[in-house]
């Protein structure tokens, strides 16, 4: 008896777990259809995520300083095409193009040990 209800527990887990999945992974949530644009402004790679995802400062081209400038806002990059991130790399948003919100990342700081939400976002059309 103990081992058919273990089984039937260990089933219930799992499909529970199924489901969180397909909602939240690693901190993300991500919504059942596309945001707004939130811009079209160039972004810089701040840390890399995993293969396909990358925390990234939204930059802005400074002609005094001639160098790209941080904004306030601070996203999660997404692709699904293959293409890999690295550190200090420059995402420039094309022509006709924005960085449109597809959900919200969770993460937790290393130095200051908090909790941050930043929106999750993808290169779409506008």
């Amino acid at each position: 008896m103990g081992m058919i209800s273990g089984i039937v527990l260990t089933f219930v887990a799992m499909t529970v777990l199924a489901i969180g999945a397909n909602t939240s992974s690693y901190g993300m949530t991500f919504f059942d259809e596309s945001g707004e644009c939130l811009s079209i402004k160039s972004f810089e790679v701040m840390q890399v995520v995993d293969d396909n995802h990358a925390l990234a400062h939204e930059v802005e081209w400074n002609q005094v300083l001639r160098r790209y400038v941080p904004t306030d806002l601070l996203v999660l990059l997404t692709n699904d095409n293959g293409e890999y991130y690295y550190d200090d790399q420059i995402i420039e948003v094309p022509q006709g193009m924005c960085m449109r919100q597809i959900g919200i990342y969770k993460y937790q700081t290393i130095k200051e040990d908090i909790y941050k939400t930043v929106p999750i976002v993808k290169l779409m059309s506008k």
